[in-house]
């Protein structure tokens, strides 16, 4: 039995304090809301945190790394798709990196920018997206955006080459968010006095309409590509350390037609210039107006390209990295590799755009069946690589521990390309852990203890591929009949919680027949699919419940129970487990049972043997963590109004842990710090059958925090590093 949490002793004081407000108030006392602030307490405790990875450390996943990047001539795609080398075909890589945003992107100096690079390295990175930085790098006050900042170009310049040397492939955009100025708005037939954030977006629409926005983005990016980076003697453009390039963010047209009744005229307009119109006007809602968008959209997208190509440039390209509408399955199928975006539990605005208040779901991703990344799933595109550039489980999320169980176990099921958690920070005080920004923004691993641990292991599991790739390949055919009935028509429902079973994407229509590579098909027609495919043999009849209670991988190894809160991973190397209080999961060699707080534990081979066989072991025990005095409206924390102070706080957890490993291997358990290393012994007892039996605490007894733990032989007491890199 646990300890009931001391927290929920709170809850009286709470419900007497709505009392008192609700009768001074002369309200009913359900309509009374009582603040919630963050505090230190017996439950939430004071966290050391820090970005720093102690060498060695059970944290040191350098050894993933084959510096320096490029060292095996550039990426390309393959027809299977997936990445490879041009200097090693036929052997298939991947990337997991993180992105870096705004000011992040400009490290003070080269001392700076080689000590992120490590600590990228040393946490398991070989990749890096360079985002929302175009307008701190274009000079203030200048009239074309080719004219770079010279203090700015060369701080970015040290940061590539610093990444590239601790073997960092990198990602990057042409254009994501830079302003304009009077003239550029007027010149692309936009209002002059167009607020900048507004301006950002709409420029994404007019840019297929408009000759001068299109001159715009090709100043800018022929000023990146053909620059010579005075740290590596090579351009931009032909570094083979740059691995993929968006020409433009985030410019899926079926979101931005909205944007103003402007927008959708111009569009109107040229549908009505180029298409014979019914008298009773031009159909812009209808299936031929959202065919003429998308193939607006892709003839945009061509003259991009060439423009790239016209440089000498022949890095990947991709393109309409938003949404997950089945019409966009016939633009990104004219891309080298496919990307998407998707986010659990993104914050909402009440009050102003990206201004406090932020609005929370507080929802679990395992109650709704891992539906990130599982509804990203049927966006890929068979024979290319696929790629998520951005995605997260958004702090201040109570459940957001489970994420670093959900996305590595479901992307390599899927056995995607590209990981790009957004983000490590997005300013570059908290790469240097000064200033007022170390508890700032919803997405930042570096202000924040969970998910910087979780994205670390993630990082490890994907790219060392401990889980298995679903040996069957479904697909879903796009019929353009349907898609372009409605612009923003998604993908059924229960096509997606296939991809919790097997390998899913999409091909369009007239592409698709099972074949080699393709095990089935399926089409927009067909309801509940997984019955056919059961029968079939094409997944295994018990790998989904008739009550969708249950999912089972047709790999054997993720097991996931929405309705019980719980998903368990079971690999040889790796034994993961997210669980919601009061439960329990069991591997070949770890079982867990969870206390009365949400929480994920991890059992990792650190030295890349079976976990039965390996001398040094990895445990990670994840709840929550929180700043000090963060304040939300109420106690369900769906409103968040204040950032709060360092320092961090971690949710006080519980867990049992036995393990079934070798017997008289002197085995000892460490509690470890932030960055992995080692700060005090920890109990360990074997029971009568021989079974390691630990109790993690995130709380130790002297009080302080414990997120992980390193299980050694006794050989190894003194902490030695045995890698087996993987390709």
């Amino acid at each position: 039995m646990f300890p009931r949490p001391s927290v929920l002793r709170l809850v009286p004081a709470i419900v007497a304090t709505t009392l008192v407000l609700a009768a001074l108030s002369g309200q009913p006392a359900a309509s009374v809301t009582v603040p919630l602030t963050i505090d230190g307490n017996a439950d939430w405790v004071a966290h050391r945190h820090t970005l720093d990875i102690a060498p060695d450390g059970a944290f040191d996943f350098s050894f993933l790394a084959d510096a320096p990047a490029g060292k095996h001539g550039s990426v390309r795609t393959t027809p299977d798709g997936h990445f490879e080398f041009s200097e090693r075909p036929g052997q298939p890589v991947r990337f997991y990196g993180v992105n870096l945003t705004f000011t992040a992107n400009f490290p003070k100096d080269a001392a700076s920018a080689r000590q992120l690079a490590g600590r990228l390295a040393r946490s398991g990175y070989n990749a890096a997206r360079l985002h929302h930085l175009e307008r701190f790098l274009i000079r203030a006050g200048a009239s074309s955006p080719a004219d770079f900042d010279p203090d700015r170009i060369e701080q970015l310049d040290t940061l590539f080459a610093a990444l590239k040397q601790a073997g960092l492939y990198i990602s990057i955009d042409l254009y994501s968010n830079r302003t304009f100025t009077r003239e550029e708005l007027i010149s692309f037939g936009l209002p002059a006095d167009l607020p900048a954030s507004a301006a950002q977006q709409q420029f994404k629409a007019v840019l297929p309409l408009s000759d001068a926005a299109f001159d715009s983005w090709t100043a800018y990016a022929r000023a990146l590509l053909t620059h010579r980076n005075p740290h590596t003697g090579l351009t931009w453009g032909k570094d083979p350390a740059l691995m993929g390039i968006c020409p433009v963010n985030e410019d899926t047209l079926a979101e931005r037609l909205d944007l103003s009744p402007a927008i959708r005229a111009r569009y109107r307009a040229a549908f009505a210039a180029t298409h014979a119109v019914p008298a009773s006007g031009s159909d812009t809602s209808g299936a031929a107006f959202n065919r003429f968008v998308h193939a607006t959209a892709i003839r945009n997208d061509a003259r991009m390209r060439d423009f790239i190509r016209s440089l000498g440039v022949t890095v990947p390209l991709t393109g309409s990295n938003y949404r997950n509408y089945q019409a966009l399955t016939f633009v990104r199928d004219h891309y080298d590799y496919i990307d998407n975006h998707q986010y659990f539990d993104h914050p909402r605005f009440p009050g102003g755009s990206w201004s406090l208040p932020f609005a929370f779901r507080q929802t679990s991703a395992i109650a709704e069946s891992a539906a990130v990344p599982r509804t990203l799933m049927p966006t890929r595109i068979f024979g290319r690589p696929f790629v998520v550039t951005e995605f997260n489980y958004v702090r201040p999320n109570r459940y957001r521990a489970e994420g670093g169980v959900i996305m590595p176990a479901y992307a390599s099921l899927q056995d995607w390309d590209a990981l790009f958690n957004f983000e490590y920070a997005w300013h570059r005080d908290l790469l240097l852990a000064r200033g007022n920004n170390q508890t700032r923004g919803a997405f930042s691993l570096a202000a924040d203890p969970v998910g910087l641990v979780a994205d670390r292991l993630s990082a490890l599991l994907f790219l060392r591929r401990d889980i298995s790739p679903a040996p069957p390949a479904i697909a879903f055919s796009v019929d353009p009949e349907i898609a372009y009935r409605d612009i923003k028509y998604k993908f059924p429902d229960d096509f997606s919680r296939l991809g919790l079973v097997a390998r899913i994407g999409s091909v369009a229509s007239g592409h698709a027949a099972a074949g080699p590579g393709i095990d089935a098909i399926v089409t927009d027609t067909e309801a509940h699919p997984r019955f056919r495919l059961a029968r079939q043999g094409v997944i295994p009849a018990d790998s989904i419940s008739d009550n969708n209670r249950r999912y089972r991988s047709s790999t054997g190894q993720i097991d996931l129970q929405p309705a019980q809160g719980t998903l368990v991973v079971n690999t040889p190397r790796a034994q993961l487990f997210a669980l919601a209080p009061g439960t329990s999961g069991k591997g070949d060699v770890a079982t867990v049972t969870n206390g009365e707080t949400h929480a994920a534990v991890s059992v990792v081979s650190i030295d890349g043997k079976p976990l039965a066989e390996s001398s040094r072991i990895l445990i990670t025990h994840l709840t929550d963590a929180l700043p000090t005095g963060m304040v939300f409206g109420s106690s369900d924390r769906t409103v968040l109004q204040n950032w709060g102070r360092l320092p961090h706080l971690v949710r006080r957890g519980v867990a049992d842990l036995r393990l079934r490993l070798p017997a008289n291997a002197g085995w000892q358990l460490w509690q470890l710090d932030q960055t992995g290393a080692r700060t005090a012994s920890h109990p360990l007892d074997r029971d009568d059958d021989d079974i390691l039996h630990a109790r993690l605490s995130t709380v130790t007894p002297s009080g302080d925090t414990c997120l992980a733990y390193e299980l050694a032989r006794d050989i190894l007491s003194t902490g030695i590093r045995n890698p087996d890199p993987q390709p």
